[in-house]
């Protein structure tokens, strides 16, 4: 699961629950261990929780919900340390994929190659998995649609 997906996940899980001070600290301690795992710099995390914990427990902005006004809050923290928006820079370059089986390297190596060929640079793909049956026609179909 990605970080997109837990982060939603966990949202979606503290929005059809109550909002008192040991759901926000469950909510806090699951963002700490989703960011964790998904190698966020550990003392990022730390001070994120501090400063989500201070604002959802101690400030309370009037006009909104109490539920909004966690979910608003976490959004915020998250653009702190995540940023807002990531725009790759469009420059020549070499990507290796590596991962596990079935992780889904062929068609991110796809989605990778639509991208920067949408953006007017040439792009070259490279099956590099000798083990798995049809592996060079998979990336060899991708390559055509793209």
């Amino acid at each position: 699961m990605s970080l997109g997906e837990s982060i939603r996940g966990i949202i979606r899980k503290f929005s059809g629950g109550v909002a008192d001070e040991a759901s926000i600290k469950e909510l806090i301690k699951e963002l700490q261990r989703t960011l964790i795992s998904n190698d966020v710099n550990v003392k990022l995390v730390l001070t994120f929780s501090k400063s989500l914990e201070e604002k959802c427990l101690v400030k309370r902005q009037e006009g909104f919900g109490f539920k909004e006004f966690v979910v608003s809050t976490v959004y915020e923290e998250l653009v702190k340390i995540l940023g807002e928006k990531y725009t790759p820079e469009i420059k020549p370059k070499k990507i290796l994929l590596a991962g596990l089986f079935g992780s889904g390297k062929t068609t991110s190596a796809g989605k990778l190659a639509k991208y920067y060929s949408s953006r007017g640079l040439k792009v070259l793909l490279i099956p590099g998995d000798v083990h798995r049956p049809a592996a060079f026609e998979h990336l060899k179909q991708i390559s055509e649609q793209i």
